[in-house]
């Protein structure tokens, strides 16, 4: 996956907005970095290590994002069920945390041997795709910007309407130095997808689909092909 490569490098944010996690799970079980990446990707943290008080503040101060300690979460057999009853938002985004065992590509990974970009990329891929409206500002990388809460992307003086699956798809490319994605690490932060087969071309066809009706709008294709690989964000 992506963030399997020790040398990733991520985008830094531009925004002052600040989102806030909360964080379920045992006191003093979260790592420093978990702390650097929310810090990274703007996100004030409250922990708390006692149910009650998890879904008292998910209902009084509407986290942007619910973090959990998977061991803590299984062993209380409705965690969702009471999390949605105490939600006074539309929505909202949850990510599993995950400090042994093996890996889970929908899981938030602090293992040794998980990268610090994984934090930031998996985070801002479930906002994309849950709560678009907490990301603010503009992303830029080589020619394009590209506005996510306004579900646009912009090429010189042009414009092209997006809908939320395109943003998802497009999304990771603008949090990236690369710009190149593997088409297994794409369809996990554009779907969170688990059930990657070798060889799939699931992610294919919404990319063709979007780059289709962006070029119709902007007059340019804002990705291009990696032959046995994935994508890149074009040149222009």
């Amino acid at each position: 996956m992506l963030w399997d490569d020790p040398e990733l490098e991520v985008v830094e944010l531009t925004s002052s907005r600040r989102a806030l996690a909360l964080a379920f799970g045992r006191r003093g079980s979260l790592s420093d970095r978990l702390r650097d990446g929310l810090d990274q990707a703007r996100f004030d943290l409250l922990e708390v290590d006692d149910l009650q008080a998890c879904l008292d503040n998910i209902a009084a101060r509407k986290p942007d994002v619910l973090l959990h300690d998977l061991v803590v979460s299984n062993a209380i057999s409705d965690f969702r069920e009471q999390v949605d009853r105490s939600r006074a938002t539309e929505t909202l985004p949850v990510l599993p945390i995950m400090s042994r065992g093996e890996a889970c590509p929908n899981a938030l990974s602090l293992t040794p041997a998980s990268n610090d970009g994984e934090i930031f990329l998996k985070l801002r891929a479930l906002l994309r795709r849950e709560r678009p409206s907490a990301l603010s500002g503009r992303r830029e990388s080589g020619c394009f910007q590209l506005d996510e809460s306004g579900f646009k992307m912009h090429f010189q003086d042009l414009s092209a309407e997006l809908s939320k699956t395109e943003l998802c798809v497009l999304g990771p490319f603008f949090d990236l130095k690369t710009s190149r994605i593997d088409r297994q690490s794409l369809e996990s932060l554009a779907f969170a997808n688990n059930g990657w087969r070798t060889g799939s071309r699931s992610i294919d066809f919404h990319v063709i689909r979007m780059r289709k009706r962006v070029k119709a709008q902007i007059g340019i294709d804002p990705l291009c092909a990696i032959r046995g690989f994935g994508y890149a964000l074009a040149d222009g």
